[in-house]
């Protein structure tokens, strides 16, 4: 089994956003999502999911992030192959995530 470390990121807003797809024959092991809101005076929330062959879960709903900070999810999450994890923000390119993964093929 080869292991990848990779890195992602986004630039969230009101439309749902993919921010990585696990590739075929592949597992995903997700140890942080950091999340920042770069909206020029507000707060926005931020909802995260992950999408699978019985459906969309969510990972975090209606998260609130005051302006000028980052939150930062650091549990484990593992993600198995062609899930997508996608996220939505509450107004326009206003949060960015990075995202720390490592792939298992």
């Amino acid at each position: 089994m080869a292991n990848t470390f990779k890195n992602k990121g986004a630039v969230i807003g009101i439309t749902a956003t993919t921010i990585y797809t696990v590739p075929g024959a592949t597992t995903t092991l997700v140890h942080a999502l950091y999340a920042s809101n770069i909206h020029s005076t507000n707060a926005v929330t931020l909802d995260i999911t992950v999408d699978n062959s019985a459906g969309t879960f969510y990972i975090v709903k209606n998260l609130n992030i005051p302006f000028g900070t980052t939150v930062i999810l650091d549990k484990p999450l593992n993600l198995e192959a062609t899930n997508t994890l996608k996220a939505l923000a509450s107004a326009a390119s206003s949060v960015q995530i990075f995202s720390s993964l490592l792939e298992i093929t």
